[in-house]
C-alpha cells in the first residue's frame, strides 16, 4: 500500500470515527427526546385525560375562554360593589348633613 493510500485510509478512518460519534450522539439525543415525550404524554394523560395534541389545544382554548369569562364576571362584580359602596357613602353623607 502506498503512502498516499495509507494517508487516505487514515483520513477515511478518522472521518468514519467522527461520523460514528455523531451517530451515537444523535441516537442518544433521540432516546432522551423519546423518553421526555413519553413522560410528557403520560403526564398529559393523567392531568387532562388525553395526550392528543389537538384535544389538548381544544382543552386549553376552553380553559382560556372560561378564565376570560370569570375575569369579566369578577370585574363586573367589583364594579357592582363599588357602585353600591358609593351609594351607601352618598346616603350616609346625605343623612349626616
Amino acid at each position: 500500500m502506498s503512502h498516499e493510500q495509507t494517508r487516505t485510509l487514515e483520513q477515511l478512518s478518522q472521518r468514519y470515527s467522527r461520523l460514528n460519534d455523531q451517530r451515537v450522539r444523535a441516537q442518544t439525543n433521540l432516546e432522551n427526546a423519546q423518553s421526555q415525550l413519553d413522560a410528557l404524554e403520560k403526564q398529559a394523560l393523567e392531568s387532562f385525560g388525553t395526550s392528543d395534541l389537538q384535544e389538548l389545544k381544544n382543552k386549553l382554548a376552553a380553559m382560556e375562554a372560561e378564565n376570560e369569562k370569570r375575569l369579566v364576571d369578577y370585574q363586573q362584580h367589583l364594579e357592582t360593589i363599588e357602585s353600591e359602596l358609593a351609594d351607601v357613602e352618598k346616603q350616609f353623607n346625605e343623612a349626616v348633613e
